[in-house]
């Protein structure tokens, strides 16, 4: 069970220095209860890539009460402006369930607001030969935290691309893959190709809580860790394009796949190409 103190592996790049790379090849990696694998650079310099071979099996779960950081897997670049790596996860099958989110981010959503400095988010590529499903989340001060997939810009620099190539993609109960603009940076593409996607179901009321594919520029409601009050966050950064390729594709009981602006940035375009498209009990497209 989590101590308080935080555990993983960790690349920080010192004052005008850069991160090393994190090479991990294993037969089945387990990253729970607050752990986490973190490639990312406070300074002007790079952080390194982070690269993930686990020939069976990735699974991040599990609580991570007592600690403010998640079960996570990220490369991130926050407080100077060097350029987070890229995150490459190679597996058969990947679940990310319990709010655990594996990301690549430019500045972060803070407690007290946003932290607006930060160099280039990295790029994430996820390619799982037999599944991928992100479920659930938890709350952290009143929030939902998802488990997903994801890359955001909070600073002036862009948002990177997030690819996932797999046969089976589940989101449920929450679980979501999000490109997001919440300052002047631009907001990442989103890139899917799959047999079967299958997006359901809602963790809470949060309006954070819906399973969905969604690429945005700024925020039209979410939820203070502060106050617990529903704000709406601008951003004059251009949102992301989702472009989803499948043979059936599901959206079901709230769940949703979106592109939208909420600020003077442009919404991307909604790119979908499949045999089948159902949509039902809630489920959207906008």
């Amino acid at each position: 069970p989590p101590t308080g103190i935080p555990t993983g592996q960790s690349t920080v790049g010192i004052p005008a220095g850069s991160g090393g790379n994190i090479d991990i090849r294993t037969t089945r990696l387990v990253v729970e209860n607050g752990s986490n694998i973190v490639a990312g650079t406070t300074s002007d310099g790079a952080a390194g890539d982070l690269y993930i071979q686990a020939t069976e099996s990735v699974v991040l779960r599990g609580e991570f009460a007592p600690f403010f950081f998640p079960t996570a897997i990220t490369t991130v670049s926050i407080g100077g402006l060097g350029p987070a790596g890229d995150l490459t996860i190679e597996t058969g099958w990947l679940s990310a369930q319990d709010g655990s989110p594996i990301f690549a981010d430019s500045g972060a959503r803070a407690i007290e607001g946003q932290v607006d400095v930060g160099g280039p988010a990295g790029n994430v590529v996820i390619t799982a030969t037999e599944s991928v499903e992100l479920i659930g989340g938890q709350m952290l001060f009143g929030v939902f935290i998802s488990s997903g997939i994801r890359s955001r810009s909070f600073t002036d620099s862009p948002a990177g691309t997030v690819q996932i190539t797999t046969p089976i993609l589940t989101l449920q109960d929450g679980g979501q893959i999000t490109s997001a603009a919440r300052n002047s940076g631009d907001g990442g593409a989103i890139n899917i190709d799959a047999q079967t996607v299958v997006i359901s179901g809602v963790g809470t009321d949060d309006p954070d809580a819906r399973s969905g594919i969604v690429a945005s520029a700024g925020v039209e409601a979410q939820t203070s860790f502060v106050t617990g009050e529903i704000i709406a966050v601008p951003a004059s950064g251009a949102g992301g394009t989702i472009t989803l390729n499948a043979e059936t594709l599901t959206v079901q009981d709230g769940a949703e796949v979106s592109v939208g602006s909420f600020g003077t940035g442009g919404a991307g375009n909604l790119n979908l190409t499949a045999n089948t498209i159902r949509l039902d009990s809630g489920g959207s497209l906008t």
